[in-house]
Formats: C-alpha cells, structure tokens, sequence
C-alpha cells in the first residue's frame, strides 16, 4: 500500500472513530464492556474531537510530495497506533474491558504495520 492511500485510509478511519466518540460514545463504551457514565462520556466526546482533527491533518497530508514530510506523518502515525495497541493490550488483560477492544488492537496493529513498512527502505 502507497503512502496516499494508507493515509487516506487511516484518515476515514479516524473520522468514523471520532464521530462514533463524539455522537455514540455509550454504544462505544458497552462494546468494551464498559459501563457508560458522564466521566467516560465527557472523555469519550473529547477524545471524539481529537479523532476528528486527526482525520483532518491526515486528509490534508494525503498529497504531501517531500518524502521527509511523509516519513515524519508515517513514524508518528506508527508510534500512535503502537501506542493505542499497547494500551489496549493492557486493559484487555488486566480484564477491564471485553473481547471487542482485541478488534479495536487488530486494526491498530494493521495500520501500525503499513506505517513502518513504508518506512523501511
């Protein structure tokens, strides 16, 4: 997968994720088994928005052309996602959440994958 689409793609996932935080955030919490409350949601919502504008940046790096600029978007969407798989991870084993957060890693995972891939030479 191209730099483009990889973006792209992440990008759309982003927007989705932010915009099931922002307007779903209890549908959200119960597929990780989380018993939804105003400090989940009130997190949930900020964490919505921080999904959006990340779907944004990434929309609007898409095109980018100077390979330094698309290797810093890669290596810091590569650390993001390793990081979010990582928490998961954790909480998933710690048995604070349900089987869902291990969908939630595979995708993390998946786009931690095609990030560093196109970083290596």
């Amino acid at each position: 997968m191209n730099y483009q689409t990889l973006v792209t793609v992440s990008s759309v996932a982003m927007a989705l994720l932010g915009l099931g935080w922002t307007l779903k955030g209890r549908m959200m919490l119960s597929r990780w088994r989380l018993v939804p409350n105003e400090v989940a949601l009130l997190v949930g919502r900020r964490i919505g928005t921080v999904y959006l504008g990340l779907a944004v940046l990434l929309f609007a790096l898409r095109r980018i052309a100077a390979p330094d600029a698309q290797a810093a978007v890669c290596a810091g969407a590569a650390g993001f996602t390793i990081l979010l798989a990582l928490v998961g991870l954790y909480e998933y084993f710690g048995k604070r959440v349900g089987p869902a957060m291990l969908v939630s890693v595979t995708v993390e995972v998946l786009l931690a994958v095609g990030y560093v891939a196109l970083l290596l030479p």
